[in-house]
């Protein structure tokens, strides 16, 4: 747990993290400018954070504003876009959909074929 003077750029948190070889993925690919993360905290530093492995490469990532998500939070909500690919080392399954035929309703004698 972050004592009241940790935040996600200098920590024993982020120290112990990155001794595991885990990277914030936020601020490695915005900068060590983010936002304050906890509405109380006036130091417009964030002390929250997304951490990933060095082969997890972001498309995007962010910081919604508060209450955007889930509403009367004390935090901001953190989101990051991973492709598929690079989570889970191939692509996407194809389902492939079987075609369906559709009953004809406006025809009397195929509905009572179809109810019989």
């Amino acid at each position: 747990m972050l004592d009241r003077n940790s935040n996600m750029r200098q920590s024993d948190l982020k120290n112990a993290l990155e001794a595991h070889n885990l990277k914030e993925i936020i601020l490695n690919k915005h900068g060590c400018q983010g936002p304050e993360t906890f509405r109380r905290n006036n130091t417009n530093i964030p002390i929250d954070g997304i951490w990933a492995t060095p082969n997890i490469t972001v498309e995007a990532c962010g910081y919604f504003s508060y209450n955007s998500v889930f509403a009367n939070t004390d935090h901001r909500c953190l989101w990051a876009d991973i492709s598929y690919v690079n989570a889970f080392g191939h692509n996407k399954p194809i389902i492939v959909k079987p075609i369906t035929r559709r009953l004809q309703c406006k025809d009397p004698c195929i509905v009572t074929n179809y109810v019989k």
